[in-house]
Parts: C-alpha cells; structure tokens; sequence
C-alpha cells in the first residue's frame, strides 16, 4: 500500500479483528460480509452464516421449509464456501492458517432475516 494512499475504514477494521478473533470467529465474520458473493443474493435474504465450530458452518435459516430445501444443496453451498475460503490470503485480510469447512448444519431461526 502506498504511504500517500488514505486508509479503508473496512481494511483497517478487518486487519485488527483478524489479529483479535480466534480463527473460526474470523472465518464467520469474513463469510457473514461476503455471503451475497457466496451463496447469492436471494439466499443471502434467507440466510446468515452463524458460527464455525469444529469444521461445521452453521447457517441461520429464516424457516423450516428452507432449511430442509438447503438440505438438497449442501454439497453445491459446500463448495462454494470453500472456494472462497481457499482464495483468502494475506493481502485480502484472509487467514494465517488453511481452514475448510466440512459440515453445514441449518438452525431455524426468524431474527434479523427477510423473506
């Protein structure tokens, strides 16, 4: 970065987390502010990346129905998540360590997403 070059806000907010945050709090965090990019942008109203616990992504749902819908796209959802985990480098804000996601579960929940 050029030292005449004014700082992102975002940059600068996503470099000190990612020094703070435990490596799966990251991981959320960078899938939760790309998920639109990720999984598009209609699933992105219906659901919102929760938590990485022991390789397993937990994804928030707006409703049953969805939930068991999504149940039929993991392997296709899995691969996209993963293939934006693997393009995460240090120059993006990316992960020190290589991660991947081998798991999603769907939790139910209304909260903060449209339908």
């Amino acid at each position: 970065m050029n030292a005449n070059q004014p700082l992102n806000l975002k940059d600068v907010l996503f470099k000190v987390l990612k020094n703070k945050l435990k490596n799966p709090d990251y991981i959320t965090l960078l899938l939760a502010y790309n998920w639109a990019d990720i999984c598009g942008e209609s699933l992105a109203k219906k659901t919102k990346p929760k938590a990485v616990k022991n390789k397993t992504l937990i994804i928030n749902v707006a409703n049953p129905a969805l939930s068991f819908e999504l149940n039929f796209l993991k392997k296709d959802l899995l691969q996209r998540i993963n293939k934006y985990i693997a393009g995460l480098n240090e120059e993006n804000g990316g992960i020190s360590s290589p991660h991947r996601i081998d798991y999603i579960k769907f939790s139910n929940i209304e909260i903060g997403i449209s339908e």
